[in-house]
């Protein structure tokens, strides 16, 4: 029985983490070919992206590691965001664009902040919650 869609995409990210990296990329490969449309497919572009960077499990292939960071980044992926941008600053594989780069550090910075506004959150509102508490 296959997998609901975040559950395989969970599934994947915790082997990545663990290093379980051949049943990461399947994860993320079977999210990515069969949920294509899933607004989370950015994370799973994202997890192959690396694998076709650093040649983990397939050839390396700079070129189709970029553009699943593209499609990851326009999936509000930060860390694909930054590398999009960094790969267009330093022209690595890809033709150097400082203005493509801006733009894709621009919205990394705004994605970063969206990112750690539910943890502040989530961590006054523990701080609260134990201030409560002792009075």
């Amino acid at each position: 029985m296959a997998l609901p869609p975040l559950r395989l995409l969970m599934h994947a990210w915790e082997n990545f983490h663990k290093g379980c990296r051949q049943i990461a990329f399947d994860s993320f490969e079977e999210f990515f070919e069969e949920y294509s449309n899933h607004y989370c497919v950015g994370s799973a572009a994202c997890g192959l992206a690396h694998f076709y960077e650093h040649g983990e499990i397939v050839p390396q292939d700079l070129e189709l590691a970029f553009m699943l960071y593209v499609i990851a980044a326009k999936g509000n992926i930060a860390d694909a965001q930054a590398k999009v941008a960094l790969w267009q600053e330093e022209g690595l594989k890809v033709p150097q664009n400082l203005e493509e780069a801006k733009f894709w550090r621009e919205h990394e910075a705004v994605q970063r902040t969206k990112d750690a506004r539910p943890m502040l959150t989530l961590s006054e509102s523990i701080q609260n919650s134990m201030k409560s508490q002792r009075n």
